[in-house]
């Protein structure tokens, strides 16, 4: 139970950052991990897609679509905002950052019983 509760309120935290770094209107155009912003955002899936597992333990598949439904909507908001691009191949770095993160978060839940 203690697993479930501290995943959640690491999602919760880790949106409500990511979006916020998402959309904030001075994009200094630095990736935050030093390297890439696509590996900024694998991380990010890669984290949110652990804590979604090991949180609430839902289906794969609606796992995949809350991701990439957050993934799109990040996209499809920086269309509007002069400061940000939006670019296919962040949604593809979140696919890749995601799909581990689905493996490591099942593996996780199952030590967490």
């Amino acid at each position: 139970m203690r697993c479930s509760r501290v995943a959640r309120w690491a999602f919760y935290f880790g949106i409500a950052v990511s979006f916020a770094l998402s959309v904030y209107p001075e994009d200094p155009h630095l990736p935050l991990l030093g390297y890439s912003d696509k590996l900024d955002h694998a991380v990010i899936f890669f984290l949110s897609a652990v804590f979604l597992k090991v949180g609430w333990n839902i289906r794969i598949v609606w796992l995949i679509g809350l991701l990439l439904f957050y993934g799109a909507l990040i996209e499809g908001v920086q269309v509007f905002l002069p400061s940000h691009t939006s670019d296919w191949k962040d949604f593809l770095a979140d696919i890749v950052g995601m799909i581990p993160g689905i493996f490591v978060g099942e593996w996780i839940r199952r030590g967490c019983r």
